[in-house]
């Protein structure tokens, strides 16, 4: 059996519409899908790792995953981290290097 491939996707405008409102976004008025994404991710979810990273400042991983809880996009993911998990901000290579050291 082979090993699955991992994608890493970012949060804010790639999964959910950042409208930049204040504070953690699962404390928004509103939140929504990015259009036509779910789709998308039905049809990745059986092939790939699914892996949601953030380098969001009002966000640590638990702030993201309620948020994606509210539209029901975390049961397309496998992983979750933040910036303030990892430690580093993207673009620092070190952000994408963290994160697959804690994969292995």
């Amino acid at each position: 059996m082979r090993e699955k491939k991992t994608l890493i996707f970012d949060w804010g405008d790639t999964i959910m519409r950042d409208f930049a409102m204040e504070g953690p976004m699962w404390k928004w008025e509103k939140v929504e899908w990015i259009p036509d994404l779910e789709d998308q991710l039905k049809l990745l979810y059986n092939d790939y790792n699914m892996v949601v990273a953030t380098s969001a400042d009002h966000s640590g991983t638990d702030d993201m995953i309620k948020a994606l809880e509210r539209i029901g996009a975390h049961k397309y993911f496998n992983h979750f981290f933040s910036q303030k998990e990892l430690g580093f901000k993207k673009p620092d290579p070190r952000f994408f290097q963290s994160i697959i050291d804690k994969l292995n």
